[in-house]
């Protein structure tokens, strides 16, 4: 027992009393806190290796993957396509909630129509030369055959009223 003076406040006993508490329990596990202590460091470390490896693991991987607006990037550069067409290609299919412009690219009925249903909303003058951007990038999608004039399959105007001449 710890005896109590009036010299000493009582923060200092009760210090005291803790750092002798301590002593008591190293004294008891001793043997057994420092082989804790060193595994404990080496778990730190192992943990610190492999949050290192599996970042470099991902960050290598990551660029490997084709993201959809690389792949539309990649296509539009082997079909020709300027920045500007592109980014015509990605209003429209923002405009129509499509997945990526790359869906836009998949066939010319697809960018017809989509096209068609975005530019209905524009004024007649800049309708027409939209519709001659579109399909001028039609033209350069599969089979770089010539496009008819009028599309048979919806008479010479679409639902809209949009000339279906490109």
């Amino acid at each position: 027992m710890i005896p109590i003076t009036d010299n000493l406040p009582l923060a200092a006993v009760l210090a005291d009393a803790r750092l002798e508490h301590l002593h008591a329990i190293r004294n008891h596990w001793g043997d057994l806190l420092v082989p804790l202590t060193w595994a404990g460091g080496v778990a730190a470390v192992a943990g610190v290796l492999l949050a290192a490896v599996a970042l470099h693991h991902w960050l290598r991987r990551r660029g490997q993957e084709p993201r959809p607006r690389a792949v539309f990037r990649a296509v539009a550069r082997r079909l020709g396509l300027s920045l500007a067409e592109q980014w015509l290609l990605i209003r429209i299919a923002r405009a129509q909630s499509l997945p990526g412009p790359l869906t836009l690219l998949l066939s010319r009925r697809t960018l017809r129509l989509h096209a068609r249903r975005w530019a209905a909303d524009l004024p007649v003058s800049r309708r027409r030369s939209v519709l001659r951007r579109v399909r001028e990038v039609r033209r350069r999608l599969v089979g770089v055959g010539h496009v008819p004039e009028h599309a048979a399959d919806e008479g010479e105007h679409g639902r809209e009223g949009v000339p279906l001449a490109y």
